[in-house]
């Protein structure tokens, strides 16, 4: 499975994943439909507000549900599906922790995670989690 997201839609990611931290920041991404193991493209990044209990918003995230709702009919509109949703994990690794692996309900989205484990260098994967399975995606990075 691979990924493709722009340069500048990574730059997002980061940006709202260092304003959120130290909690961890979250949201959609958004591309054209596809079947099977095609690419996912990202079009559109879609930034949530991370609304899980202060205490726990620094290894747990949960998207506001309004925002969701609006991220959805815009999606509809442009006739795209959620390709990915993404979190950050600000201190650890880009790999799925278990609260990650345990949450996964999407079999055909990918799962991507930002690390600022290294603040200087950000990291960036993607992986599909499927019946607890995960597989790392391949992500390039265009433009």
């Amino acid at each position: 499975m691979k990924l493709v997201i722009s340069q500048a839609d990574v730059d997002l990611l980061v940006e709202h994943a260092r304003r959120e931290a130290p909690a961890e920041a979250c949201g959609y991404l958004a591309g054209p439909r596809v079947d099977g193991d095609e690419p996912r493209a990202v079009a559109k990044v879609y930034p949530m507000a991370n609304i899980e209990e202060p205490a726990r918003r620094e290894i747990r995230y949960r998207m506001e549900p309004k925002e969701q709702f609006e991220a959805m009919k815009d999606m509809r509109v442009h006739g795209w599906d959620v390709v990915g949703t993404y979190h950050s994990h600000p201190e650890s690794q880009a790999h799925p922790s278990g609260i990650d692996i345990d949450l996964a309900f999407d079999p055909v989205a990918l799962y991507v995670i930002v690390s600022l484990a290294e603040a200087s260098n950000p990291d960036i994967r993607a992986y599909s989690i499927v019946d607890g399975r995960v597989e790392e995606a391949h992500v390039s990075i265009e433009g």
